[in-house]
């Protein structure tokens, strides 16, 4: 059974930084602080649900297709797909998944 595999021919500089965040400053005439959790809740979310509706639905219904016919298996480099587990950066894989099964919960 043949396979499909989409490839990135330069992973250099994909994947997140080791260091620890401890906050980013809020917008939009707020004050203080966001913590890692609420940073990921109130932003990242959000910006990546607009990029996955936005941006790469040509990909995504690409993966639908692979999908219908056969199992789909999403790699990443990390496996964290809990927004409340702080310990790892999220899994993009997940997130992925998680759009294309109707499971968003961002």
């Amino acid at each position: 059974m043949p396979q499909a595999v989409l490839r990135i021919a330069d992973r250099r500089g994909r994947f997140a930084s080791s260091g620890r965040c401890s906050g980013i400053a809020t917008a939009c005439g707020g004050s203080g602080l966001l913590d890692y959790e609420a940073t990921r809740r109130r932003i990242y979310l959000p910006a990546y649900r607009w990029v996955l509706d936005n941006r790469v639905q040509d990909v995504l219904a690409e993966l639908r297709e692979l999908g219908a016919e056969r199992p789909l298996v999403l790699v990443d480099y990390t496996t964290n797909g809990d927004v409340a587990n702080l310990a790892t950066p999220l899994s993009h894989a997940a997130l992925v998944a998680r759009y294309l099964t109707g499971r968003w919960d961002g």
